[in-house]
């Protein structure tokens, strides 16, 4: 059987076992069994050894293809290069390694800043969230922590009193984000791939090291933030209020 690339088998719904159905440019069908799919990153491919080959095509395999290997890295020489072969009526085409890397490194980059926008909105959202979360407890709580500020807690105290909650729900919901992160991320990389293009889900080890320091840099944050605003609240405005 023939090696696949691993996008072209999604694209076509296929895998080990199954066979590929192309076409020429003569509009005649061929079917290719299909033993193994690789990974390959950028175009599609389908390797097959000379008897498949010979078999699959009935016909005998013409190598149309030439890989060269200079030591010149040069774009210039390149360029000069394919100009020069390109004159030669036996070629069609000449395509350059260093091109299609190029390529490929434009692409990713402009990936980058999408997932620097993307990580900076989650912050973002982070800090809110979790600001607006412990204002509304401390406010809905003014009273009792009035009293037991009152009673003669210190100030740490009371601000300890209402950041052992918030800190339990922060380190819950990063729990709950590594999966649910996960997902997403698999989502995002999915709806921004292109036909040619395959993007691996790999998620590294340091990534979700990074997340969890973010997101208890934005709590400690609102928890200063917070403990700031418990100091300076009047006690005894507080107890008058009538609820």
């Amino acid at each position: 059987g023939a090696i696949i690339s691993e996008k072209l088998a999604d694209l076509m719904a296929v895998g080990p076992g199954d066979e590929l159905v192309i076409r020429n440019e003569e509009e005649m069908t061929y079917r290719i069994p299909i033993d193994t799919v690789t990974e390959n990153y950028t175009g599609h491919y389908v390797y097959l050894s000379r008897n498949l080959y010979e078999s699959v095509f009935a016909a005998s395999f013409t190598p149309n293809t030439d890989l060269l290997v200079f030591e010149e890295t040069d774009g210039d020489w390149e360029e000069a290069f394919a100009e020069r072969v390109m004159d030669n009526d036996n070629v069609a085409l000449v395509t350059f390694m260093s091109v299609i890397h190029e390529a490929f490194r434009d692409t990713l980059e402009s990936l980058d800043v999408i997932t620097l926008v993307l990580i900076i909105s989650a912050a973002a959202l982070a800090f809110v969230v979790l600001y607006n979360l412990t204002n509304i407890n401390v406010s809905e709580r003014i009273r009792e922590l009035s009293t037991i500020k009152v009673l003669g807690f210190y100030d740490m105290e009371v601000s300890l009193y209402v950041y052992r909650e918030t800190f339990i729900l922060t380190l819950f919901g990063i729990l709950v984000g590594f999966g649910l992160g996960n997902i997403l991320a698999t989502v995002l990389l999915k709806m921004v791939e292109v036909d040619f293009m395959l993007f691996p889900i790999a998620i590294y080890p340091i990534s979700y090291v990074y997340s969890t320091v973010l997101t208890l840099l934005f709590s400690a944050i609102v928890m200063v933030i917070m403990h700031l605003k418990l100091k300076k609240v009047n006690m005894i405005e507080a107890l008058k209020s009538v609820e």
